[in-house]
């Protein structure tokens, strides 16, 4: 039985250590386990649009794109999924 897409995020988002101080992660989990129930394989543009209500003050939305990727697509070579675009080198997971 496959797990369902908030567990598939929570394990990504575990994997990746996205969360700092952790006060939007449960809401930052369940919009990003409701985008990948209606688009499996979002693009960044797709990411950042049904993200976009959810705020971060710990500014992890880069790690956030990248969990969601990682669900999507699966682990990729090196443990992080290129492209991901505005993140400056060396802030990358």
């Amino acid at each position: 039985m496959k797990r369902g897409w908030s567990a598939e995020a929570g394990a990504a988002w575990i994997d990746l250590d996205v969360p700092q101080c952790g006060y939007c992660q449960s809401g930052q989990l369940m919009q990003a386990a409701a985008l990948l129930a209606v688009n499996s394989k979002p693009t960044d543009e797709d990411i950042d649009e049904a993200m976009s209500g959810n705020i971060c003050r710990c500014g992890t939305y880069p790690r956030i794109r990248v969990a969601i990727k990682q669900v999507a697509y699966g682990k990729q070579p090196g443990g992080f999924f290129p492209p991901v675009v505005g993140i400056p080198k060396g802030d990358a997971p």
